[in-house]
């Protein structure tokens, strides 16, 4: 959360955010933080690894709401850990 302000880019986002192990790249939630809304909501802020093929640049602008999430859990496991927090 310290790390998210005005005028930080998408990118510069992931590129400050926590780097998930390679062991729990297989079951991972999509996004890292994304907007709030009924369901999942642009922005969609995507880990280091999902940026180049499935990300996009922006802004995160003054007032702009956001939902910093994570969810992980080994391959083929039975459980994991899923963090959420609106800022």
């Amino acid at each position: 959360m310290r790390i998210l302000g005005p005028d930080l880019t998408f990118g510069d986002y992931t590129d400050l955010a926590w780097d998930i192990p390679e062991q729990y790249w297989a079951n991972l939630y999509f996004v890292s933080a994304h907007g709030c809304g009924l369901t999942e909501e642009d922005p969609y802020l995507h880990h280091r690894g999902d940026l180049p093929d499935s990300g996009y640049d922006g802004v995160i602008e003054p007032g702009m709401v956001l939902c910093v999430e994570s969810y992980i859990g080994n391959e083929g496991g039975t459980q994991g850990v899923k963090l959420e927090r609106q800022s």
